[in-house]
């Protein structure tokens, strides 16, 4: 073999490795802070100059009635999980229904009535800080009393979405897994929708000062302000990069299997004595080739090779494949198990394990 043919066949070796990585930069705070300032003045203001005392009790009255709405939801739910039960059990859930509503009132009444007067009293400082001459204190002021008025509401907004989590998981130890809380998390987004015109949408893609942040000059960006990566060679690696928070990344997990060096290594050696063994013009034991017509028969030997290995792969991705439809088969299984266990809930719970075996027959059967 000469060393042409060796270096040609050495190549493979060098191809086989990975690399991932993610990189964070992070923009000087000022610019989306100014770029939120600008916000706030340009579309805020002109909201909060012209809410009067009636608009500001109807958006606390609309918050208010969707944070009852949920206890309202609950309510109904503890009195219909009740009526399926014997009569002791019945009428301990039903003297927890009973008060539901009327607790809300006596626990919630004077938080709403105290968010009232706030955002009263910042509206009516706004309206006295705008009618005074223009200058960078004034506008100095209205920034600080508009994010004082978002910050009173988004606040507010935890409350309720904790209060409302709170009843729910109560709900889930006493009812159990089959409760059905989809209109408790229906009042979460609705809390959520009545306030995200005032506090802000946390989404990348929505965020008005985005535009401002990714346009900033170079000056403004702090590179390489978290940095995650991983790098393999030949092994078969498999790295996890985890998002931690908004902007904070960090390797989960890394597996590394160094067999594949061998299986690399051995397909490199039976491809160069392929190759040697061709060029040497001596014929293959698996098929009759022709040496001596220019190459053809280490054209035909590696297609023979890659036709192999493509059937290997295809064949390991079939059994990769009804792993992980089995896999998905026994989940669903684990979830219904304790729907089977009742009269009232088996039925639906078979369906569902059926529906979910014919979705998966062709994969399990393949």
């Amino acid at each position: 073999m000469n060393r042409k043919t060796f270096l040609a066949l050495l190549i493979p070796l060098c191809l086989g490795c990975g690399s991932l990585s993610v990189q964070v930069d992070i923009a000087n705070p000022a610019v989306a802070r100014s770029a939120l300032d600008a916000l706030l003045l340009e579309n805020t203001l002109p909201y909060v100059r012209a809410q009067n005392d009636l608009a500001i009790d109807g958006l606390v009255d609309e918050l208010k009635q969707v944070h009852k709405d949920a206890y309202i939801e609950l309510q109904r739910q503890y009195q219909q999980e009740a009526n399926q039960l014997p009569d002791k059990q019945k009428r301990d859930l039903l003297a927890i229904a009973g008060p539901l509503v009327t607790d809300f009132e006596v626990a919630n009444n004077q938080h709403y009535d105290d968010l009232r007067v706030a955002l009263k009293q910042i509206a009516s400082n706004v309206r006295a800080v705008d009618i005074s001459p223009d200058s960078p204190e004034r506008t100095s002021r209205l920034v600080q009393l508009l994010r004082q008025r978002d910050q009173q509401l988004a606040n507010f907004r935890t409350f309720v979405e904790r209060d409302i989590g709170s009843k729910a998981n109560e709900a889930l130890q006493r009812l159990g897994s089959h409760a059905d809380l989809t209109g408790m998390a229906a009042a979460t987004e609705r809390t959520r929708t009545v306030t995200r015109s005032l506090i802000g949408d946390y989404n990348l893609v929505s965020s008005a000062e985005a535009y401002q942040v990714v346009h900033a000059g170079p000056n403004n960006w702090q590179p390489i302000y978290d940095r995650s990566y991983g790098r393999a060679r030949l092994g078969d690696m498999n790295l996890a990069i985890k998002m931690e928070s908004l902007g904070t990344f960090t390797i989960k997990g890394v597996t590394f299997d160094p067999s594949e060096v061998v299986r690399v290594a051995a397909k490199v050696t039976s491809q160069a004595l392929v190759v040697a063994t061709q060029l040497a013009g001596v014929p293959l034991a698996t098929k009759q080739y022709d040496a001596g017509t220019s190459g053809s028969a280490l054209a035909a030997s590696t297609g023979a090779l890659q036709t192999l290995e493509y059937d290997e792969a295809v064949r390991v991705a079939k059994a990769n494949d009804r792993t992980l439809a089995l896999l998905s088969l026994a989940n669903l299984v684990l979830d219904v198990a304790p729907d089977l266990a009742a009269d009232s809930t088996r039925p639906a719970a078979i369906k569902m394990i059926k529906d979910a075996y014919d979705a998966q027959k062709a994969r399990i059967t393949q």
